[in-house]
């Protein structure tokens, strides 16, 4: 399960999730709900973390 749950990741949730994962989070502790999916995939490929399009 996800220690971290992250709604939208432009250019602010982008730097957040930089630094998240630096310390103290693993990318496998962290699920990003984006539902663009251009954005989605570019957040996935660049950072190896969980995307979703909607929390349900």
């Amino acid at each position: 399960m996800a220690k971290l749950l992250l709604a939208g990741c432009g250019k602010m949730g982008s730097a957040m999730l930089a630094g998240w994962l630096e310390n103290p989070y693993q990318k496998s502790d962290i699920v990003v709900i984006e539902p663009n999916g251009e954005i989605a995939q570019n957040i996935a490929s660049r950072f190896g973390v969980a995307t979703v399009a909607r929390p349900d």
